[in-house]
């Protein structure tokens, strides 16, 4: 794992060019503090790495690398998980080797089959740059699912990409425009949509393609192809084989790809939450090692947010290594200043603030942790997929008359006073069906009211603010991935909803939150549920096989039921999320207040100020919550007050 920027430039000395790729390393530093290296040409561009040695730690693992012809030179942040059995095809053809890192087994078979078929046969996390010395091009690539990140753009004549947008920040006089229309969808998803960013004119290269940049054209549109696609698979083939044929077949795919993801040179581990996903992924881990397998949690002093003590009991019934680390609310806060600068693009998903705390335990004790991100997307795993096409079947039913009377009895009591009366009956009700935030779910609800398709409910639960011109100058923006699916045709809503969060919610908000989490202290993490294996065995697998009988995670369930006992892991679907609401009132009222005054939210001239101040005002003042609404704009607001960033 490591970090790739790099630049295109015509204007700069050989030692501007040399003082501005040491400015990237330095920035980027976290995410590969183990080596370094700057390659150039005279075309102008500028190749810079650094390094997280994690597979052949020698210096023949070493990047920027060349190819064996010396025709292409390759800059990579990843890990390709079947790497080594790709090496022994390429060896099969007379090509030789260095070493044993990916890197090198990536350039023989690019250079083997090219750019094209190479993407066609590797499996992993990646974001690479590759120079083409023959065509004089540059190519850029990510992985399936948009694990590794990669920004790119033409800013004032220069070409630029890196791992993260704090490597342009060095640049002297870089001063981009932030782009409303972003800033609109951020405000509505708590993450900027790829392929745009927070500015102009600066593009996130989308998960599953590969880009070929003419750097003697800056004003040539670029448009990403796609080597892979989610889409290609969305029919699900209909099989003979009996239920358990299905989840022994599974498993032994889910088998194969963890035993992949767990090779390694250095210590490596596991996150566990408790829960179906992580429990999975320890259980297998256990099987195919030798060795006691580390697991690392975090807990809450808290109780409401505490769910150490899961985590704890399938440890103890796994046996594995593990280390749990319960934080203050103190320490939670302490990481709030620093959420600019760990995420350099506004991100206001708040489960960011654990998932860093998690990480930088873990780093003290291994470099590579496997994690069960993708689960809920590619198994049915949220609450909403359970209940959202059977919601819209029954208001449907409901006459409009009656949509506007059941809407108007919710408005009746606000959130908090729904929540209140929700936690007196909600012991009556089965596990299944207990919800966190009820009166917010029921104010959505109220909303549900007044839609005429599902596609609009969705727009709903997965937007803060919605249809509110929180923005000057922006009507509602929407995410350009939702129209796209409307040309495909989907078995089912629930289908559609979870084709959807796999292109979008996925790797804009969960892998980012991941990726940069961990990188801040130097941690890799692994996702083997979204290896492309795995991925290709289970998306085309009816629906049945995903959600059965009002229970999400049908298949990952019957698996773990072998390892773990039921007892431990059925419980109610709980995020990882912290007091953001109490907080508000509390513990971050006056830093709050500061970032909310009338004077900061005026100062930028991006906002709708008087609409912002009610609803804060409400807030704290207890009549209604408006913490997720809010936290957004406090992120954003914190994030542009320590980078000096304007609008239009």
């Amino acid at each position: 794992m490591c970090a790739i920027s790099g630049f295109f430039s015509n204007y700069l000395s050989d030692e501007d060019r040399e003082g501005r790729a040491q400015c990237f390393l330095k920035a980027l530093n976290h995410r590969g503090p183990n080596d370094q290296g700057i390659w150039s040409n005279k075309t102008g561009l500028t190749f810079v790495h650094n390094r997280l040695s994690i597979i052949d730690l020698s210096t023949h693992a070493a990047q920027p690398m060349k190819s064996k012809s010396k025709r292409y030179t390759l800059v990579y942040n990843g890990e390709i998980y079947n790497y080594r059995a790709l090496k022994v095809e390429v060896l099969k053809s007379g090509h030789t080797f260095s070493g044993d890192s990916d890197t090198e087994v990536l350039l023989a078979l690019i250079e083997a089959h090219g750019l094209k078929v190479a993407l066609t046969k590797i499996t992993g996390m990646f974001a690479f740059a590759l120079w083409d010395s023959e065509l004089n091009s540059l190519f850029l690539s990510r992985d399936a699912m948009g694990e590794k990140p990669l920004y790119y753009g033409w800013v004032d004549g220069e070409f630029l990409f890196a791992s993260e947008l704090k490597a342009f920040f060095t640049i002297k006089n870089f001063s981009p425009l932030i782009d409303r229309e972003s800033l609109r969808l951020f405000l509505r998803h708590n993450y900027v949509p790829g392929p745009r960013s927070i500015f102009k004119n600066i593009f996130k290269l989308q998960a599953g393609t590969y880009l070929e940049v003419d750097l003697s054209s800056p004003n040539t549109e670029m448009v990403p192809m796609p080597y892979w696609s989610l889409s290609d698979s969305l029919h699900p083939i209909e099989s003979d084989l009996s239920d358990s044929q299905i989840v022994d077949g599974f498993e032994d795919k889910l088998t194969e790809v963890i035993e992949s993801q767990m090779v390694s040179d250095v210590p490596l581990g596991a996150f566990l939450s408790g829960g179906i996903d992580s429990s999975l992924i320890v259980a297998i881990m256990k099987k195919v090692s030798p060795d006691k397998v580390k697991t690392f949690t975090i807990g809450f002093e808290q109780k409401q947010y505490d769910e150490s003590n899961y985590a704890r009991a399938v440890a103890e019934h796994l046996g594995t290594d593990h280390t749990e680390l319960i934080v203050s609310p103190s320490q939670i806060l302490g990481i709030v200043d620093r959420l600019p600068e760990i995420y350099d693009e506004p991100f206001s998903d708040s489960s960011q603030i654990p998932t860093v705390l998690l990480s930088q335990m873990t780093s003290e004790h291994v470099t590579v942790s496997l994690s069960g991100d993708g689960g809920d997307e590619l198994f049915g795993g949220y609450n909403r997929y359970l209940w959202v096409d059977k919601l819209w079947g029954q208001l449907r039913s409901v006459p409009g008359i009656g949509r506007g009377l059941g809407a108007t009895i919710i408005k009746l009591f606000s959130e908090n006073t729904w929540d209140t009366l929700y936690q007196t009956f909600k012991w009556t009700l089965p596990k299944a069906y207990q919800v966190h935030d009820f009166g917010q779910k029921l104010y959505k609800i109220e909303k549900f009211l007044k839609l005429n398709k599902p596609l609009e409910m969705y727009e709903t639960l997965i937007s803060h603010w919605y249809n509110e011109s929180v923005v000057l100058g922006v009507d509602d923006v929407l995410n350009k991935t939702l129209f796209d699916s409307q040309r495909h045709s989907f078995v089912s809503f629930t289908q559609e909803m979870m084709y959807l969060d796999s292109m979008t919610y996925l790797p804009d908000d969960i892998m980012v939150k991941v990726d940069r989490a961990s990188m801040y202290s130097s941690l890799e993490s692994r996702a083997p549920l979204l290896d492309r294996r795995l991925i290709e065995h289970v998306w085309p697998l009816e629906e049945k096989y995903k959600i059965r009988d009002n229970e999400s995670k049908w298949l990952l369930r019957q698996v773990l039921n072998k390892y773990v006992p039921q007892k431990l892991i059925d419980r109610p679907k709980k995020g990882f999320g912290v007091p953001i609401e109490d907080w508000l009132r509390g513990d971050l009222r006056d830093w709050a207040e500061d970032l909310l005054s009338e004077s900061s939210l005026s100062d930028s001239g991006l906002f709708n100020v008087n609409l912002i101040r009610s609803k804060w005002l409400d807030h704290s003042s207890q009549k209604a919550n408006y913490q997720y609404k809010l936290w957004d704009v406090l992120i954003f607001e914190s994030w542009r007050r320590k980078y000096g960033f304007k609008g239009e």
